[in-house]
């Protein structure tokens, strides 16, 4: 009698064990599926833009035609840089290999370059774009460059998406810094505020949960 109860209570535990693992299974398959459908949208925007600005450029009589067609392919690659790095970013966080590889980079120059590209975005929707990098700043910095780049053009690029009018405002400060056997470590705080619609309680509760088409705003 005890060996069968025993067994009992085994079998319970590895069919919930099973059921949990099918659960989780079945949770990373949609957040896959709703990925892919947002990335599929996604890719073909900026590369349609390429596509058509090219054939128009081949096209262009005069040089200024010729310039601001390809001024538009240089935004839908940049932007469709972005979406591939994204991509890249959340297939190296499935595989648990999202590692940040540090090498020195010069901050300062990098940011001016991502800057550049949202200034030109917040113009062409008629919004206002301020940067603020406040004194104290390294312009040099021993970081994994492409995920601190992608962690800022993610925030400027939902700031942007989301804000119909007014202004959009970027500021990068050191927040602390420290000296440790000779080197120096530094907290550098980015924040990025917009003058878009706020989200709903109801929103803010399901930040984290399934992303609908409702509720696309993270």
């Amino acid at each position: 009698v005890m060996f069968f109860l025993i067994l009992i209570v085994a079998l319970v535990f590895y069919l919930l064990s099973l059921n949990r693992k099918n659960k989780l299974f079945e949770m990373g398959s949609l957040a896959k599926t709703s990925l892919l459908q947002q990335m599929n949208h996604e890719i073909r925007t900026p590369l349609n833009g390429i596509v058509g600005m090219s054939q128009l450029a081949l096209e262009s009589k005069t040089f200024a035609e010729l310039k601001d067609y390809l001024s538009y392919i240089k935004q839908s690659s940049d932007d469709l840089m972005f979406v591939l790095n994204n991509l890249i970013t959340f297939l190296q966080i499935d595989r648990k290999e999202a590692y940040p590889m540090a090498a020195p980079f010069n901050l300062l120059m990098s940011l001016e370059e991502l800057f550049k590209v949202y200034r030109n975005k917040c113009k062409n929707k008629g919004l206002l774009f301020n940067q603020m990098v406040y004194p104290g700043v390294p312009q040099s910095i021993n970081a994994d460059r492409q995920k601190i780049m992608i962690m800022v053009q993610n925030l400027l690029s939902n700031a942007v998406n989301y804000c119909q009018k007014g202004v959009v405002k970027v500021e990068v400060k050191q927040s602390a810094s420290r000296v440790k056997e000779g080197k120096r470590y530094s907290t550098i705080q980015f924040s990025v505020i917009d003058e878009g619609e706020r989200l709903s309680e109801k929103e803010i509760k399901n930040l984290f949960k399934k992303v609908s088409k409702e509720n696309q705003r993270v």
